[in-house]
């Protein structure tokens, strides 16, 4: 499930995301045992999300522990290397940006 491309790439306020995230869940509902946001589903949101998102925001969009948001955020660190994205960190905040050359 490419939820960005589901919804045109577009900026998104927090109702929205909300929306986003209970359309991935239903839509997909085996892709987290224990319920919320996937990591698909994380990088989805953190790709729409129009500024960097703090982790209380992602534990309640995603329906997500602090525990869980941080796993999340750490394996989605790990995918992303190959691609040419990574991870950004601003203190409590969370956002994608493009990988630096080596």
């Amino acid at each position: 499930l490419n939820l960005a491309a589901e919804h045109g790439f577009e900026a998104m306020d927090t109702s929205e995301l909300d929306a986003l995230v209970d359309a991935a869940i239903e839509a997909e509902p085996d892709a987290d045992e224990r319920g919320g946001a996937s990591v698909a589903d994380l990088e989805a949101l953190l790709f729409v999300a129009e500024r960097p998102l703090s982790r209380q925001e992602l534990r309640t969009v995603a329906r997500l522990s602090d525990e869980e948001v941080d796993e999340r955020l750490g394996d989605l660190e790990v995918q992303l290397r190959e691609r040419g994205i990574r991870l950004v960190s601003q203190g409590d905040r969370v956002m994608l940006g493009t990988s630096r050359r080596k």
